[in-house]
């Protein structure tokens, strides 16, 4: 299974739900979080490989020991493999979940083709591997994968089953009001959806602080961009990105003046930060009005 969302898109919530019913179904699972990871461990191929056995050597108390595999003369991606089969699945009564949570993270470093035809391989083990269809594998990630990996026949990203997380529908914000008693009236709800769009984040986030801080709809409406107020260090954080690097800066002063960006790599980073909508650099627009009202005033 893949997951695809730019960042605050719930990605993490949909995890957690999927590793919580993995446990409570009595199913071995485990999330490991790429952005966790040590530079070491990123290093090579061969250290991120052993890195992911002896996570799970500590969290299944596997009967041997990754350094027994890893002693034979075959390479990283067989080391792995065999691991997994005779430590993990051949010991399982039930399917296995394994979850790695901002592989992205990877598509920066040269084995990336050689680590995700790893993960193509064990789904091709299915059909003819009784083990290895236990084994039920889910890929968290942000950006486009077709950018990086260069052999599409051999990459994970085009098998399986594929969430895309988006905005929310209007319909699923007027559930959202209700279950926060309807402390939006049809009027205000348009005004909130105007200045947060579908943001899931940034509706969670407006919901909780009317119905906890007692600020009515057009109140908030009005001090939601301040420096002060209730968004103020979520943009706050997105203002120092940008600031710290002047071609990110400028492309999105491009986006809100031009609604274009002169750089395809800039455009896929800043539409991952979950900064700006469009499927191309040629139309492009800030995410929602509360961030194009706050960084015209502020880049």
């Amino acid at each position: 299974m893949r997951v695809k969302g730019a960042h605050q898109m719930g990605k993490s919530s949909l995890l957690a739900r999927m590793h919580q019913r993995a446990k409570q179904n009595s199913q071995a699972a485990l999330y490991l979080d790429f952005q966790r990871l040590d530079q070491t461990f990123l290093s090579t191929l061969d250290s991120l490989l052993r890195y992911i056995a002896a996570r799970m050597t500590k969290h299944w108390r596997t009967s041997r020991s990754p350094d027994s595999y890893w002693s034979s003369s075959l390479g990283a991606k067989d080391k792995l493999s065999d691991f997994v089969l005779k430590e993990v699945l051949e010991n399982a009564n039930l399917p296995i979940l394994l979850i790695f949570d901002d592989v992205d993270r990877v598509f920066k470093y040269d084995y990336r083709d050689d680590f995700f035809s790893l993960i193509r391989a064990w789904h091709n083990e299915r059909p003819f591997e009784e083990q290895w269809e236990k084994l039920n594998l889910v890929l968290a990630y942000s950006t486009e994968a077709f950018l990086f990996i260069q052999d599409l026949n051999q990459s994970p990203f085009n098998v399986g089953i594929s969430i895309e997380l988006g905005d929310l529908s209007r319909s699923q914000v007027e559930e959202m009001n209700r279950k926060h008693n309807s402390i939006a009236r049809s009027g205000e709800l348009n005004s909130l959806i105007n200045l947060l769009g579908g943001h899931p984040y940034l509706l969670r986030m407006a919901f909780y602080t009317m119905a906890t801080g007692s600020i009515s709809v057009p109140e908030f409406c009005r001090v939601a961009g301040d420096d002060d107020g209730p968004f103020a260090e979520h943009l706050s954080r997105y203002l120092r990105q940008l600031e710290a690097s002047p071609d990110l800066r400028h492309a999105m002063q491009d986006v809100l003046r031009k609604h274009k960006c002169q750089d395809n790599e800039i455009f896929y980073r800043l539409r991952k930060s979950g900064l700006i909508l469009g499927h191309s650099p040629d139309a492009v627009q800030a995410r929602c009005q509360l961030y194009a009202q706050y960084f015209e005033t502020r880049l």
